[in-house]
Order: structure tokens, then C-alpha cells, then sequence
């Protein structure tokens, strides 16, 4: 990357702040801390200190806590406060909203690109940068605590329980595949996380994916059928059960016994590793398409103590649409949920709406897959429509077609092809929103004819179905509350139901003094 600025050549893409960063998390993804601090502090004397400054030392520092030095970790946390302290002191919010401050190019995201700022803007991105600051101080925190204690980590057993559908390029297998192979799976985890393909740990892992494989690749349900052992081959494909990747119930029964907890889009696995912390006698794991952020699920659950042989934690990194409709075993999970997912809106939420064709046509024209559905076309017929509050038995049109899934997961092809194949019959989806639109667009969405067919509301008829219920459509509808425990596996309430994106929501609508609301859908499947 440094070659030809180093040596005086003219790069044809010289490398900026940004680059930096993104090696620094590529190495500490493979746990390779020290080279990690190299490539920081020459980051630092290039190009001085930018907001990503800090969040590359803190990275160094969980990178070194889990693989035991404590030295380093010292070294990097003490670097990393340092440059925390000095950004607090230069109140570089403000400075960076404006244009002003380091000239480092490529940190803060998008809301640190070089645009024209308003006065919402500045203020946007001084809240962005106060929480930035905030969960990294946190999370600093969170490994000196860990590191005082000298606690040695033993990764194995947590390898074993993370799978890969997609290589670090986000090369999947073939889209008309179905199934996955126990060393195509070995294979890539070793790709993304650094790891030897001959060494004890993938081989032992290599071992638990041939056990958790269930055959034949198809859409039926799967048979029993015992755990065993040996060497994974090309030929053995089928379908993965992640409940087999766990420990058996310590009272002898079958893994099956074990509820599966799935959660998409989980960031860096806060919310999970909290639930997993507080429902030890579930299964639960996270799927999530950013490696970076998988590896950080990963590191967060060895940092609590969830990498144990006997944890209940594991980690999915790939495409959710692709793992739940084509990869993972049919009918295994008992509980999905879907936090804070991005809105398609982030500009306009009608732009989500391309077609008013109905989803049902939408999935056999594009074979399962968002991707297909082109963006702009039609009118936004779905918009206003269906709303029927506390009215049951009205009719509900289907809904318009939403746009690729690049810009909006939850469609009503994902909806029923992803969640309503996973989901076995009577659990529950989910989806928690801070949007009160998106909402709204998703309540009208699952009480289409085509969704209503495959999940129901599961608090219909429910003491608790009343609380909190904002709208209503037919016999689903939208709360404020979230659904109980008992019903949807999870305890949003207290600490165990925070996250980094729910924290910044909360910050934003402070700063603009509105009311701290979530919204949700909980939906169970139909038989």
C-alpha cells in the first residue's frame, strides 16, 4: 500500500487516512496486533490525528487482549486515550462539520464527507462524533478490564461455532447452489480470519461444520440423525444446522432440543452477546454481511466469556438472504429477530417503492433475489393504503415491490422466502425500528395477503397484544411496547436490550428534543 508513496513514485490511487484504517481492522480481524500497531503509527505520522485515530489503537488493544498480551494492550490503550483526550480538548466536532481541523481524508463516514455543511449538518455530526467518542471509551474500558485480569482465551470452540457462506471478497457460492460443504466452509474461515488450513483449530472446526450438516440440500424438512465426527469432504452437501454447532443440553437430549436465536444484521454483536449472556439455555447467534463487524461480534464474545466450549454464541458472517433461504437447515430457528435494520429511506423511503406488483410475482420473476427488482418503475401504490386501523376483516392490498437489497432488506421476498424458510412453525420474527414511517411501511407489508399466509401477529388476541399499539392492519399491528419474553425470546427491556444503534438514536433524538420511541412487529409462523 506504502510502496510507491514511499519510495517517491506517483501512485495511481495514493492511500489516505481511511486506507489506514482499513488495514489496521483487516490485521486485527486475524488477530495480528503488532503488525496492526505498525501500520497505525505510521498512519499517525503521515497523516497526523483524524477521528479514525483512535478506534485503530482500540482495535489493537482487543486484538492483543484476546491473544494474551497485555503488554501491548497497555501500549495501545494507553495511545488510544491519548488521542481521545486531544479530540475532546480540540473540540474537533465542531471542527470537522465545518471543514476545519486535520486534513486526513476518508474518516468519519458519511457524515464526515467533504459536503457543504448547514447548521443541521454541524450539529448531526457533532452528536455522530460525541458518540463515536463515547462507545470507544467504552469499549476501551470494556479490554482494560478484561486485561487486568490476565485471562487467557481458548478461540477454539468459538471457531468452531462461526461460519462463513461468503469469502472475504464477498464471493458467495453460486446463487443456484443450495446447500454448503464442510470444507468450503472450513476453507473460508480460514481465509477471513487468518487462519491456517492445516492447523489443530481449523481442522477441529473443519470436524463440527461435517457433524452439523444435514442432507440432502432441499427444502424439506430434515430427518434425525446422529452427530458424527471426521474429515469434511468436497462431496458432503447439505444443509447447515447451527444448533448442532453447540454443546448437547446437559440432561442428554438432542441438540434439537435447543432453541436457535438468530439475529440478522447485528453490527458487532452487542444486543446478542447480552441475550446470550442472560438465556444461557438458548442458542444464539448473529449473522451479519460485514466482516469487519463479524469479526467484532466474535472478539466482543470471547471478551464476555462466550468463548467457553460450553458458550451459546456463534457468529455468521455473509449475506442473511442467502444463509437463511439457501444455506441454513429449514424450520431450525425458533426465534428471529431483526434490530434496527437500515430503512430504505435514507433519502426517501417512496424511492423503496418501484412497483405495485404483487411480491408473490415479484419472487418467481426474481428467483428469490432483491437484487433483481429494478429501481423507479411504477407508481407508489402501497403508500397510504391498507392502514384499516382496529378494523378486522378488511381487505389488504399487497404491497408495491421494494428496491434492491443494497438500499432495504426487509422486502416481502425476504420476508417470506428468508425468515418464513428458516422460521420453523410456530416461532416467532421479530423487528425492532426507531423509524415510525418504516414501520408503518412494514406493518402494511406483512399484512399482505402473500405474508399473512405464512405469519400471523403473535400477540393477537393477547392481553399484551394491547399494549403499546399504535396501528393496526387487519390482525397485525405496530406497538411501541416490546412483545414480552415469554413470546419472542428476548428481553428487550434493561441493559440487555441496548445497542450501539439504538444509543444513537436515543443521542440524535435528544439533540433534537423528540420523544425516545422504538417500534414493533412481532409475527409468528403459520404452520
Amino acid at each position: 500500500m506504502e510502496e510507491g508513496a514511499d519510495s517517491g513514485k506517483q501512485a495511481a490511487c495514493a492511500p489516505d487516512a481511511s486506507s489506514y484504517e482499513y488495514v489496521v481492522t483487516l490485521l486485527c480481524q486475524a488477530l495480528r496486533f503488532d503488525d496492526a500497531g505498525k501500520v497505525a503509527r505510521r498512519a499517525l505520522k503521515r497523516f497526523g490525528s483524524s477521528p479514525g485515530s483512535a478506534a485503530m489503537f482500540v482495535a489493537v488493544a482487543r486484538a492483543a487482549a484476546l491473544s494474551g498480551d497485555f503488554a501491548a494492550v497497555a501500549a495501545a490503550a494507553k495511545r488510544a486515550r491519548k488521542l481521545l483526550d486531544e479530540e475532546q480538548q480540540n473540540n474537533w466536532d465542531m471542527s470537522w462539520g465545518s471543514g476545519g481541523g486535520s486534513d486526513a481524508v476518508g474518516s468519519g463516514g458519511k457524515r464526515g464527507a467533504d459536503k457543504e455543511a448547514g447548521p443541521a449538518r454541524t450539529r448531526s455530526l457533532e452528536v455522530f462524533q460525541s458518540h463515536r467518542r463515547g462507545e470507544l471509551m467504552a469499549e476501551l474500558k470494556e479490554v482494560e478490564a478484561f486485561a487486568k485480569k490476565a485471562t487467557s482465551v481458548d478461540l477454539a470452540a468459538l471457531w468452531s461455532r462461526t461460519v462463513a457462506f461468503e469469502d472475504s471478497l464477498g464471493s458467495q457460492q453460486p446463487q443456484a447452489s443450495v446447500g454448503v460443504s464442510a470444507a468450503l466452509l472450513r476453507s473460508r474461515l480460514c481465509e477471513s480470519f487468518g487462519m491456517s488450513a492445516e492447523s489443530k483449530v481449523a481442522k477441529q472446526a473443519g470436524s463440527a461444520f461435517a457433524a452439523a450438516i444435514k442432507g440432502p440440500a432441499s427444502l424439506e424438512r430434515p430427518r434425525k440423525r446422529k452427530r458424527t465426527g471426521g474429515e469434511p469432504s468436497e462431496g458432503q452437501d447439505g444443509r447447515l444446522d447451527l444448533r448442532a454447532l453447540f454443546p448437547l443440553s446437559g440432561d442428554g437430549g438432542d441438540a434439537a432440543a435447543k432453541p436457535l436465536h438468530l439475529e440478522v444484521c447485528s453490527g458487532d454483536g452487542e444486543w446478542l452477546c447480552g441475550q446470550a449472556l442472560l438465556a444461557p439455555a438458548a442458542c444464539w447467534v448473529a449473522c451479519e454481511l460485514r466482516f469487519d463487524r463479524a469479526a467484532r461480534c466474535l472478539q466482543r464474545f470471547a471478551l464476555r466469556g462466550l468463548a467457553r466450549p460450553d458458550a451459546n454464541a456463534g457468529v455468521i458472517a455473509g449475506d442473511a438472504s442467502d444463509a437463511l433461504t439457501r444455506r441454513l437447515l429449514p424450520a431450525s430457528c425458533s426465534h428471529l429477530f431483526v434490530n434496527h435494520p437500515e430503512p430504505p429511506h435514507q433519502t426517501d423511503l417512496e424511492t423503496a417503492i418501484s412497483s405495485s406488483a404483487p411480491a408473490s410475482e415479484a419472487g418467481a420473476q426474481g428467483g428469490g433475489e432483491e437484487s433483481t427488482q429494478k429501481k423507479g418503475k411504477g407508481k407508489d401504490k402501497g403508500k397510504g393504503k391498507g392502514k384499516g386501523k382496529g378494523k378486522k376483516g378488511k381487505d389488504v392490498p399487497e404491497p408495491a415491490v421494494a428496491v434492491a437489497a443494497d438500499t432495504h432488506l426487509l422486502t416481502p421476498t425476504f420476508l417470506r422466502d428468508a425468515c418464513g424458510t428458516v422460521v420453523k412453525a410456530g416461532g416467532t420474527l421479530t423487528i425492532c425500528t426507531d423509524s415510525l414511517e418504516y414501520g408503518k411501511w412494514l406493518l402494511n407489508t406483512v399484512a399482505s395477503p402473500s405474508l399473512a399466509e405464512v405469519f400471523e401477529d403473535a400477540l393477537h388476541g393477547k392481553k399484551s397484544g394491547k399494549e403499546g399499539r399504535l396501528e393496526q392492519v387487519g390482525n397485525f399491528a405496530l406497538r411501541t411496547s416490546p412483545p414480552p419474553p415469554e413470546v419472542c425470546g428476548a428481553d428487550y427491556a434493561g441493559e440487555a436490550g441496548a445497542s450501539y444503534f439504538q444509543r444513537l438514536k436515543k443521542s440524535e433524538q435528544r439533540s433534537r428534543h423528540q420523544e425516545e420511541l422504538r417500534y414493533f412487529l412481532c409475527l409468528r409462523r403459520r404452520s
